[in-house]
């Protein structure tokens, strides 16, 4: 069976090494670092202020960071490149719903999540064959909040 038709009927990431012959079901396992994932900072803006990386005493390395009302936005391009991705989310003050879009396009939402105050959420969408995302956060007072 083509690698492509068990890909696209499973969702799963599967690629293959052509010089090796090798099939690679899934991903390797290995973290990528969020530095290594093309972003566009539109609304948020990438900070290690350590106001901000230090949440409920866990130190993230880097994170996202917005102080917008209503509704912020941004943009990732996995490029086909991941097969989950995988969100610690926080909002110090208000309730947040982040949902994350497939290809910029509002109604094909691959997850959502509701965000409590003070307290680190995690959302994990599967994002296999997904060339660009939009992660969406909105509430009446966005502050604040952490990706």
């Amino acid at each position: 069976m083509p690698v492509g038709v068990v890909k696209e009927a499973t969702k799963t990431n599967i690629t293959e090494d052509l010089k090796t012959g090798k099939i690679n079901i899934g991903e390797k396992g290995v973290k990528t670092p969020f530095q290594q994932v093309s972003f566009n900072y539109d609304d948020f803006s990438n900070t290690r202020n350590k106001s901000h990386t230090n949440i409920e005493g866990k130190e993230y390395k880097v994170v996202l960071y917005t102080k917008f009302s209503a509704f912020a936005h941004d943009y990732s391009t996995p490029d086909k490149k991941y097969q989950t991705l995988h969100l610690d989310l926080f909002s110090p003050k208000e309730t947040v719903e982040v949902t994350v879009f497939e290809d910029l396009i509002d109604d094909r939402s691959l997850g959502n999540v509701s965000v409590e105050p003070g307290k680190v959420t995690s959302l994990e969408v599967n994002v296999t064959d997904v060339k660009k995302i939009m992660i969406a956060s909105r509430t009446s007072i966005t502050e604040n909040m952490n990706l």
